[in-house]
């Protein structure tokens, strides 16, 4: 008995002891480097195996967010005086299998742009803030992401080249969401700009926030509207803040310091 009640003792000052560690991880910039690393590594190793395949089987999109994902979060970490050759590879890795025929199966070539704006979109965001990173200069395949980024970004203002539009992901299914991630790594300033404010009017909202989807435009959600925050925020749209406040007021509850978004 004596022995059985040792041994919970231990488990429950372990227990506490990880605990802690949980709780003060994100404070402890040691601590949440190395949190965050060891994620870098697991979640590379996960996709090196072919997760990214099973990802896309279970959702549409799970083989581009996967890599299009880690990517990004490399590149915003390696960015804090980071870099390394080895997140340089991951990147280099996670834009290759972006750039695959595997990743453009599910999108129609013959669309306009071709593939979609989806993946152009997506695709052009990584390697563009690839190409603008102090990792970059690690990469082993420069000319091939220089190229690759090029082509995408082109894909989307040669469709533009008539009228702004919110270009299909799909077969005549279309997101503002991916217009709006499309267009952050444009080539064009003036294209961005005009392209990201022809969205905003497009909207039919009372509170003016761009529509979770092009065929009902009065109705917005919290997820899509979180993503464009973001997508604002990278274009430099000057109105930021206020359309920051109507997005909290509609779609942030706050618990104990925690943020939430909801859904809808």
């Amino acid at each position: 008995m004596k022995k059985l009640f040792r041994i919970l003792k231990y488990l429950f000052f372990a227990l506490v002891f990880y605990s802690f560690l949980a709780i003060i991880t994100p404070f402890c910039k040691p601590l949440k480097n190395k949190s965050i690393k060891n994620q870098i590594h697991y979640l590379a190793d996960k996709l090196d195996a072919g997760y990214d395949d099973e990802l896309q089987d279970r959702f549409p999109e799970g083989k581009i967010f996967s890599n299009a994902f880690l990517a990004l979060s490399i590149i915003e970490f390696a960015n804090n005086d980071k870099a390394s050759a080895d997140y340089a590879k991951i990147v280099d890795d996670c834009a290759v299998r972006l750039l695959s025929s595997d990743a453009k199966a599910n999108f129609n070539k013959h669309m306009e742009p071709s593939y979609g704006v989806f993946y152009n979109g997506w695709t052009s965001l990584v390697l563009y803030s690839y190409i603008n990173s102090e990792l970059f200069n690690l990469s082993q395949i420069k000319d091939r992401v220089i190229k690759e980024q090029l082509t995408c970004s082109s894909r989307i203002e040669n469709a533009l080249s008539d009228s702004l539009q919110l270009l299909d992901a799909y077969v005549n299914a279309s997101w503002p969401a991916d217009n709006g991630i499309a267009s952050i790594s444009l080539n064009n300033h003036k294209l961005k700009q005009d392209w990201i404010q022809w969205m905003l009017d497009y909207s039919e909202h009372p509170a003016g926030l761009i529509p979770h989807a092009s065929s009902k435009a009065q109705i917005v959600r919290g997820s899509s509207s979180a993503m464009l925050l973001y997508v604002l925020k990278l274009s430099e749209y000057d109105d930021i803040q206020d359309y920051n406040k109507v997005f909290n007021d509609l779609f942030v509850d706050e618990y104990l310091g925690v943020q939430l978004v909801k859904p809808a």
